[in-house]
């Protein structure tokens, strides 16, 4: 272990010597080797032996799942030295889980080189950082709540409780509680479920069962007594925290699904996004509804506030060519639309804006083609930078508390790995320009 702490170490030194290097401009969480050749150093070469790398490719039929994703994690690490002894137990070992997770592992080894940290069939659907930074809770398809770090993204806790994919996540203020919602898009399916997590402890403190249709979004009331959530059936609910019991629902958006739900900066309505077209608001207390914005004819996908209350921007729910996603920043002040952006060339899934309300991040693409992350100067909507480096399409954007990192994650969903790549967000701009 210490042989290999101690080369990882050596392999982390040479990424950042590296770093200045275009490909290189996001920090890495799991840094993998460029190819099967370069992918083992001699010191990994020398430190490695084969008890080592046995024990490893066991240790991914373990009962525990963070055992086996710190195992898969290793042995990527290791690279060549351990491909032959991978490429065997792939076929031959007597435990169809070690069969199957090698390989998984010697599929991400042979994948196109680039900075990244892989789940085990896990799809990213949303990343959200605590207030303090302190750390960052991660909603995955396969129904776990994972939570690292956010200095070290080192990972402390796997939530499990969930029995259908996991879609977003939520902290309270204080950062002692989570909560997250999920569901499966489809009416004759299982309900949604909303679970609060006692985070000190990592168990759930309640389950609330939505609608069937699935649950898409939840969000706090500003006091954190209330959660209102959204979901397929076309429903905003509003939930009662300390009965966890449904207080009122409302039909909204012409009962066709809703995919987002905000409350406005200042904390006076909530704003929803349907796939209706329309941005709807609502006062909180009764969910009536007091304005409405045709945004997008062809449904709107998400939406998001500019911290200091300028600005509404939203994305249309198409972007599948030859119709490119579309997104629109309207005046708060007015509700009139101020700038159009254009020129997108895949789905537009999520939109956040930076801490000091001067950057729009842009997360998307294609399945089984290409991800993207934009940013853009919120006040012009000019592009600031681009990177096409998600090999699949991006689910989610994020910004970091102090707005200096920028977090991205996505996959596809049934069965793909996901991925969350974190990025700097002084050197994307100043390379950009």
């Amino acid at each position: 272990m210490f042989a290999f702490k101690k080369h990882a170490a050596v392999a982390f030194t040479l990424v950042l010597a590296l770093a200045s290097t275009p490909s290189w401009l996001c920090l890495s969480w799991l840094t993998r080797a460029r190819g099967q050749e370069a992918s083992a150093t001699p010191q990994a070469k020398q430190g490695t032996n084969e008890k080592t790398i046995r024990a490893l490719i066991a240790q991914l039929g373990d009962e525990s799942y963070e055992k086996r994703e710190e195992a898969e994690k290793k042995l990527i690490a290791v690279g060549r030295p351990a491909l032959a002894l991978l490429k065997k137990a792939s076929t031959e070992s007597t435990d169809a889980e070690v069969r199957e997770r090698t390989a998984i592992v010697l599929r991400a080894m042979r994948a196109r080189p680039g900075p990244g940290f892989w789940f085990p069939e896990a799809n990213v659907f949303d990343i959200a950082y605590s207030k303090d930074g302190q750390s960052m809770a991660v909603a995955c398809e396969d129904r776990v709540v994972r939570i690292y770090d956010g200095k070290t993204k080192v990972l402390r806790q796997s939530l499990k409780g969930h029995t259908t994919p996991v879609y977003a996540v939520v902290y309270s203020s204080d950062a002692k509680k989570l909560v997250s919602c999920s569901g499966v898009w489809n009416k004759s399916q299982k309900p949604g479920e909303i679970i609060i997590w006692d985070l000190a402890k990592g168990t759930a403190e309640g389950t609330m069962q939505g609608p069937p249709g699935g649950l898409s979004w939840v969000t706090f009331s500003p006091d954190e007594k209330t959660l209102y959530s959204v979901g397929g059936d076309g429903t905003i609910r509003m939930w009662d925290l300390a009965t966890r019991r449904e207080i009122k629902v409302v039909s909204g958006h012409n009962n066709r699904p809703v995919r987002r739900i905000y409350f406005t900066p200042d904390g006076k309505f909530l704003a929803s996004a349907g796939l209706d077209g329309t941005v709807r608001f609502w006062e909180p207390k009764n969910l009536q509804e007091v304005r409405q914005i045709l945004a997008h004819p062809d449904g709107v996908g998400t939406l998001a506030f500019s911290p200091d209350g300028k600005y509404l921007i939203t994305a249309s729910r198409a972007g599948a060519p030859p119709t490119p996603g579309v997104i629109k920043v309207w005046d708060l002040a007015t509700f009139t639309e101020k700038t159009t952006i254009t020129g997108q060339t895949g789905k537009i899934l999520s939109l956040a804006v930076s801490p000091d309300s001067t950057l729009l991040a842009m997360g998307g693409g294609i399945p089984k083609e290409f991800g993207e992350v934009k940013l853009f100067d919120l006040a012009t909507g000019a592009e600031r930078a681009s990177f096409p480096d998600h090999k699949e399409w991006v689910e989610c954007v994020t910004f970091s508390a102090d707005g200096n990192w920028l977090a991205s994650g996505g996959g596809v969903t049934r069965g793909s790995r996901g991925e969350i790549r974190l990025w700097d967000v002084k050197r994307m701009v100043t390379k950009g320009e």
